[in-house]
């Protein structure tokens, strides 16, 4: 059985080069579990419970700022970028989204719901 120590060990948070087709290399860093949690509670609208119009169309643009990184593990982009990643060619935008997805094993997320 894992002790305490070994299961932090475990949850370190990753910082990959990866290469998209179509895209070049960029650096990614896992999300925390809190970053994780934030960004779907900023996807949901709290009185309802459901996906506010807001959190949809934002979701990939705020995603590929948390998770996009210099090799340190640093964010690319800050959340006054979202207009500009928004602005992008949504194909691009889209397939680094899935590769931050997948990256961080959150498939599927909030605003999937």
């Amino acid at each position: 059985m894992l002790t305490r120590d070994e299961l932090l060990a475990v949850g370190r948070r990753r910082i990959e080069k990866r290469d998209l087709p179509g895209i070049g290399e960029v650096y990614m860093r896992s999300l925390s579990e809190a970053e994780w949690s934030q960004y779907q509670q900023d996807s949901m609208d709290l009185d309802t419970g459901k996906v506010s119009q807001d959190g949809l169309q934002t979701a990939k643009a705020r995603l590929v700022a948390l998770v996009l990184s210099d090799q340190d593990g640093n964010r690319v982009f800050k959340n006054a970028d979202l207009p500009e990643i928004n602005a992008m060619d949504a194909k691009v935008v889209g397939a680094i989204y899935d590769a931050c997805e997948e990256f961080c094993g959150v498939l599927g997320g909030a605003e999937k719901n």
